[in-house]
């Protein structure tokens, strides 16, 4: 009984093909009792026939973390920093074209830190995302190009590449991602997934990679109805040289979409 998030989210039809969105989420501290809530993501945007547009305060994430199965209700904090899986504080504004053919474009703009005022990092200090999303029938696909603005003496590299894709095959949905090495020391990071839905059940597994680094989490959920929920997963890390960030985790989550 460690957790508790809430997230308030919205949609209005502005009229002549344009509507409004925002969203936001407010999350307890999952280590200590009585930690205070606090802001989590949030996000404002507009659509339009000629795209969307939006801006948010997120946590970065790799194109790893897209193939995550639904199933597995673990927090997504869980590995945070422990070198498979990025999430850190950004913020970002976006523009996404309007589909051709199954095939969305999308750029990104993402400032080097998390604040009112963006400073320069020892790292890049900004990121701009380049990314084309192909979906048709049970075929998703998605690659992104991140191009780093680089400080003096930056082991970031200048590019790099992800890939991810998913595939429906009605009796399960499978997931592969990959992403090359964000450093001249680090290695690329591989990720597979499973989700199979046996009636109200759904049934997931999904393993991440990079280098000796290994995660594998299972999960499955109970669909009382469309708005409620009740799931159960457990998860494992290990080859982290700090030795206290390897081991097992595991949550019970009832969930309730009002």
């Amino acid at each position: 009984m460690s957790a508790a998030d809430f997230k308030l989210a919205a949609v209005e039809d502005l009229g002549g093909g344009l509507k409004a969105s925002f969203d936001y989420t407010i999350e307890s501290g999952g280590n200590f009792r009585g930690t205070e809530m606090t802001r989590a993501d949030s996000g404002i945007g507009v659509s339009t026939p000629m795209g969307n547009v939006a801006m948010r305060n997120t946590r970065s994430s790799d194109l790893l973390a897209s193939i995550t199965s639904p199933a597995i209700s673990l927090p997504d904090s869980l590995y945070d920093g422990l070198g498979i899986l990025s999430r850190s504080a950004i913020d970002t504004v976006s523009y996404t074209a309007p589909s051709i053919s199954g095939f969305t474009a999308s750029v990104t703009y993402v400032e080097g830190n998390d604040g009112a005022i963006d400073l320069p990092t020892t790292n890049a200090k900004s990121v701009n995302v380049y990314g084309v999303n192909y979906a048709n029938g049970p075929l998703s696909a998605t690659y992104a190009m991140k191009v780093h603005s680089l400080a003096a003496g930056s082991t970031v590299k200048k590019n790099q590449n992800e890939l991810a894709a998913t595939y429906d095959f009605g009796v399960a949905k499978v997931g592969f991602a990959f992403d090359d090495k964000t450093t001249a020391t680090t290695k690329t990071a591989t990720g597979y997934s499973i989700t199979v839905p046996v009636g109200a059940i759904t049934l997931g597994a999904q393993m991440f990679r990079r280098g000796v680094l290994k995660q594998t989490d299972f999960g499955a959920s109970y669909a009382f109805s469309k708005r409620t929920s009740v799931s159960i997963a457990a998860g494992k890390l290990s080859g982290n040289t700090t030795a206290e960030q390897n081991g097992n985790q595991s949550r019970v989550r009832l969930l309730h979409t009002f």
